[in-house]
């Protein structure tokens, strides 16, 4: 690659520098309101950054193109919406600030619950730190072997990328990705869904079982018969049989809660804890807690 090369970023959060080794990110808006405003605009990509990468970047073994690929689903990951990452430009960045649009125009709002890792307004350096922590990781051949990390990371950017967030595609993605990697984690191909799921997300520190009676939302049973009826009846409700009774689910009461626990189990495999996030979050809506 060249000696120095400049990108784009659309949709990220940031007041604050980032510097990682051979990669920096600067922003467009130093003040937390522009920056946020500017970031969560539904119906708008605004530029909110700028980066340089030089030859002394470590990631995917210095292929620009490849650490760019990767960061973009970084950043979409933590911001839980669509991050867009332009393609690598020869200019510095003051003169790739002035050339590139400052908004893309969107033909449909992009969709979020509210971002997974807190602002740099009130963690400085969370965000930092969980991107070199997310690049260097998925560098790492033994993690990637048992946790499939880089596939996952990807399948939930794919999520955030939907023009239209259909609820059965963003659930079938998001359990999909989640078997697969408790089964590269348990080198188990031949157990039920939820024999493999069950442990795996225990492993990640979610107080799941795999049927816990009076309580669906913790049961890996309920995904399971969901994740069924939606793959082979083509059906958004599953009803079955519980000790004489019948019970229904309904996919649009638990999509958005395995969409939350794929996020937060990405940043379980990575190794981040800043100590302000809510790893019960899926459940009680509730995203962060004081420092700990």
């Amino acid at each position: 690659m060249s000696d120095k090369v400049s990108f784009g970023i659309y949709g990220f959060e940031i007041t604050r520098p980032i510097v990682l080794p051979g990669l920096e990110l600067v922003p467009v808006h130093t003040e937390y309101r522009a920056a946020q405003s500017a970031a969560r605009e539904k119906g708008r990509f605004n530029l909110t950054c700028l980066g340089r990468i030089d030859s002394s970047c470590p990631y995917s073994g210095g292929n620009v193109r490849h650490v760019l690929f990767d960061l973009e689903a970084a950043l979409t990951l933590c911001e839980q919406q669509y991050v867009i990452v332009t393609r690598p430009h020869a200019e510095d960045v003051d003169a790739l600030k002035a050339s590139l649009p400052r908004d893309l125009d969107l033909m449909h709002p992009r969709g979020s619950p509210g971002n997974l890792i807190h602002a740099d307004t009130f963690s400085p350096s969370s965000r930092r730190e969980f991107l070199g922590r997310c690049l260097q990781t998925l560098d790492d051949a033994e993690v990637e072997q048992r946790f499939q990390l880089r596939r996952g990371l990807h399948t939930n950017a794919e999520i955030w990328r939907m023009r239209e967030p259909f609820v059965d595609t963003t659930y079938y993605l998001a359990f999909s990705s989640l078997e697969g990697m408790s089964r590269a984690w348990s080198s188990d191909r031949d157990s039920t869904a939820e024999e493999v799921m069950t442990p795996f997300l225990r492993h990640c520190g979610f107080d799941f079982a795999q049927n816990r009676a009076g309580d669906r939302l913790r049961s890996m049973s309920t995904y399971c018969h969901l994740r069924n009826t939606l793959f082979h009846n083509g059906l958004l409700e599953a009803a079955f049989n519980d000790n004489g009774k019948t019970v229904t689910l309904r996919l649009t009461d638990y999509v958005h809660k395995l969409e939350r626990i794929f996020s937060l189990v990405l940043l379980k495999i990575v190794g981040f804890d800043d100590g302000r996030i809510n790893w019960d979050q899926w459940f009680d809506r509730q995203p962060f807690k004081g420092r700990t």
